[in-house]
């Protein structure tokens, strides 16, 4: 997509390229995918990013998803981790941080 930005900006009429839009509307999801992760991290940055199961798919981390979790977020910094797990999440949803469960939050921050 952003290799397309500069031809695109001269051909369309929007005020922002492709790019923008993306950071803007769309988030990421990684299950178990270290790789694709850290490509993310470089490319699209930690705002659009959360960690998921895939539950009740198959190919899902569940019933090891906090194993799964924690081995892929390894090594990065709480703020990032936080974020990822739980903040990103919470944005995205338009939750109210108050209103949840205190043990969920409780746990997901356990994980990181």
């Amino acid at each position: 997509m952003w290799s397309v930005n500069h031809k695109f900006m001269k051909t369309s009429h929007l005020p922002e390229p492709p790019s923008a839009y993306y950071r803007k509307h769309i988030y990421s999801c990684i299950f178990d995918d270290r790789v694709a992760l850290e490509r993310l991290l470089d490319k699209v940055g930690v705002d659009q990013l959360c960690f998921e199961t895939d539950y009740p798919h198959a190919d899902s981390t569940w019933p090891h998803s906090k194993e799964a979790a924690l081995r892929n977020l390894e090594g990065l910094d709480d703020q990032t981790v936080r974020k990822i797990l739980r903040d990103n999440a919470i944005e995205m949803l338009r939750l109210d941080p108050k209103r949840l469960p205190s043990e969920a939050t409780d746990a997901a921050m356990q994980a990181g």
